[in-house]
């Protein structure tokens, strides 16, 4: 008893430091906003059930989650643009000009295939690169998620915890 009462003093100064930050977020004067909280036999339960979802829903629902699977399909999508520029490519460029005032039609095409022979190592090395890349960016997402799902577990433990304690 001796020691809570000790405490009751910092306790105090926190409730009012958030009393003050609540008033600066709202915008008014920390004297202003007068927030009495009065001391309550029990504390307040909570009023019926949370239903939370499926773990991996709520998974999936996280944007660094999100975040890092877009930046890994982005990085397997970059393998298949190096992979493709590997093959020849065949380029058709045009021009058609309408006759105005008489003049005579002017209509011009062309067309180009490039064949990668001398540049081929270097080609490959990018795809080597964009490989890389993407095993990078797969263990990023992995770090996430595993990150994610030891954060999802610890807030559920802390929720049941704090449930049992209602209870």
């Amino acid at each position: 008893l001796v020691e809570a009462r000790g405490q009751l003093p910092q306790i105090e100064a926190q409730a009012l430091r958030q009393r003050n930050q609540l008033a600066a977020l709202v915008g008014r004067p920390s004297g202003e906003f007068g927030v009495n909280l009065p001391f309550a036999r029990k504390p307040p339960l909570p009023q019926g059930k949370v239903e939370l979802g499926l773990p991996a829903d709520l998974l999936r629902a996280r944007p660094d989650v999100r975040r890092a699977e877009r930046l890994y399909v982005a990085a397997v999508a970059d393998i298949s643009t190096a992979r493709a520029a590997l093959y020849p490519s065949l380029t058709l460029s045009g021009r058609i000009q309408v006759p105005l005032n008489n003049a005579p039609d002017l209509t011009t095409l062309t067309s180009g295939l490039s064949i990668p022979v001398f540049g081929r190592f270097a080609l490959k090395a990018g795809v080597d690169a964009a490989e890389a890349r993407a095993a990078a960016a797969f263990q990023q997402w992995r770090t996430s998620v595993l990150t994610s799902v030891q954060e999802l577990e610890s807030a559920l433990t802390s929720r049941a915890a704090a449930e049992r304690t209602a209870a």
